[in-house]
């Protein structure tokens, strides 16, 4: 990242550090009285719902850009960095990520050569870079994320 210190500084260049959030609800909770031995079935009509929730914090500015999504993978990840290239239209950008396999598969190798298509490495239009596998500290994007979860948890658990 240093080498982009000055497009950073000038704001040619825009850094996002990009997470993903995975909601689980609707698992099933209780107690079933029976007789010993016999199996009891519960018909079940849905076993789980889930939202996905790509996020992005603005490494100068500290803003925060959040967009639901049915799930996390190549396509959605596709869709959410195109809607990134909306806000910051005529900026680089520059994502620091996890090592998700859909951020590294070959959709996504395609979307980036498409984009990118014809120019050199340092002047890329959306240039990717993971986050350290093994970092001890919280991802920050996912880490703001993570809080929101604990406080809705807590509210709901309050209310």
């Amino acid at each position: 990242m240093e080498q982009h210190n000055e497009e950073i500084i000038k704001g040619e260049m825009v850094v996002l550090l990009e997470d993903e959030c995975h909601l689980l609800w609707g698992d099933v909770c209780g107690y079933v009285w029976g007789r010993r031995g016999e199996a009891i079935e519960v018909p079940m009509t849905n076993y789980r719902q889930r939202q996905t929730y790509y996020g992005a914090v603005n490494f100068v500015s500290r803003e925060f850009h959040l967009q639901a999504f049915s799930a996390g993978d190549s396509g959605n990840t596709i869709s959410y960095i195109k809607w990134l290239m909306q806000i910051y239209e005529g900026k680089r950008l520059l994502l620091l990520w996890d090592g998700a396999t859909y951020h590294r598969d070959q959709k996504m190798k395609e979307f980036l050569a498409e984009v990118n298509q014809g120019l050199a490495e340092e002047e890329f239009v959306v240039s990717l870079m993971a986050f350290a596998p093994n970092a001890p500290e919280p991802q920050s994007g996912g880490r703001r994320m993570a809080c929101g979860q604990e406080s809705s948890a807590k509210k709901f658990r309050r209310e």
